[in-house]
């Protein structure tokens, strides 16, 4: 009884150490234009989720030509869908996909988490709303995969050219 004590609160204060370092990030100003979006990517990965005891991986294309608006989006819905795998997923791994696939960009943010039911109505609170509003505002469009147990992808297609 006394390990399984001691195993949550170990739990615990990691959960909490995992959400402050979220916190400070958050509160520095984007790196969007001094690093353009994979650098900006891989220094929040590792600021945030690598200091987490999350696996963390990014594989990208670096030659991609974005509008600023568009690697302002896309950063923006990698952010918000690496919080909610902080925050949520009791994810060990993550990983995050930037590729160009015929004319569109498509990111994607995948982990190993606890996931949840997309078709129950109210899941989450205003994070979900936000990337697809993000996305859809650059003429692009978001896609939300998950079910219990199986952990979440959060895939965000956009048109390469559009959303100057």
């Amino acid at each position: 009884a006394a390990s399984y004590t001691f195993a949550r609160i170990g739990q615990t204060a990691r959960q909490a150490i995992r959400e402050m370092r979220l916190f400070i990030h958050q509160l520095r100003p984007p790196v969007l234009e001094q690093e353009g979006l994979i650098g900006a990517l891989d220094l929040r990965l590792a600021a945030v989720e690598g200091r987490s005891d999350l696996d963390v991986h990014l594989n990208a294309e670096n030659d991609i030509a974005l509008s600023t608006a568009q690697e302002a989006a896309l950063y923006h819905i990698a952010k918000e869908a690496l919080n909610n795998t902080l925050k949520h997923a009791g994810a060990d791994s993550v990983s995050v996909n930037v590729f160009r696939q015929n004319q569109q960009i498509i990111l994607e943010i995948c982990d190993n988490g606890k996931g949840f039911n997309t078709h129950q109505e109210n899941i989450g609170g205003m994070g979900l709303v936000n990337m697809k509003q993000r996305a859809e505002a650059m003429g692009g469009d978001l896609i939300i995969e998950s079910s219990l147990g199986s952990g979440t992808r959060v895939i965000a297609l956009l048109e390469i050219g559009r959303g100057e």
